[in-house]
């Protein structure tokens, strides 16, 4: 048996692996340097985001404050338009007197 298996052996033809070609240290350093760019621009867009998204939340906000403040400015003015207080000051602070009578005019030509 051990005769069959050494001609068996002499028989088959001896395969030569398949040779691989070696990656040049150029293509290498090309791809590392791809994947570390594209790597940095992941980073800077999220960092973007986040920043955006911060600054965002501020303004937000900034407007509700300032719509708080509008509300508050708008009541204000109505207060001090009112005819009431507008009477009250004239006739106490100012010493002024309401007339007896009221006369309007009316400037229509017919």
């Amino acid at each position: 048996m051990a005769k069959d298996n050494l001609k068996e052996e002499s028989n088959i033809v001896a395969l030569k692996p398949k040779s691989r070609r070696k990656a040049k240290p150029a293509t290498i350093f090309l791809l590392i340097f791809l994947i570390v760019i594209l790597w940095m621009g992941y980073i800077f867009r999220n960092a973007t985001a986040t920043s955006r998204g911060y600054e965002l939340n501020t303004l937000q906000t900034n407007l509700k404050k300032i719509n708080e403040e509008n509300t508050y400015l708008h009541l204000e003015i109505a207060h001090l338009k009112s005819p009431e207080r507008i009477q009250e000051i004239a006739t106490k602070k100012l010493g002024m007197v309401l007339p007896d009578k009221f006369f309007f005019a009316n400037d229509k030509n017919n």
